[in-house]
């Protein structure tokens, strides 16, 4: 469940898939954050999304209490 309209990970509901491609992006607790977590090339689903005025963060269904900076992921089409 994506806006069609948007590629952009931001744009993503719940239940979105996305998948994790950069996770050496963001400052280093972003960085150290994700390589704990994540694994490269993954796909989650996405629980929620929350968009901030400089960064923003997504929660995933598979983590539900870590919350990652949006720039790791790519959206699943």
């Amino acid at each position: 469940n994506c806006t069609d309209d948007k590629d952009s990970v931001l744009y993503c509901e719940s239940d979105c898939l996305v998948q994790a491609l950069h996770l050496d992006y963001g400052y280093n607790s972003d960085i150290n954050q994700a390589n704990e977590y994540l694994k490269q090339d993954e796909i989650y689903t996405v629980q929620k999304v929350q968009v901030g005025r400089s960064s923003s963060e997504i929660v995933l269904k598979e983590f539900p209490n870590v919350t990652f900076n949006t720039v790791h992921f790519t959206r699943v089409k």
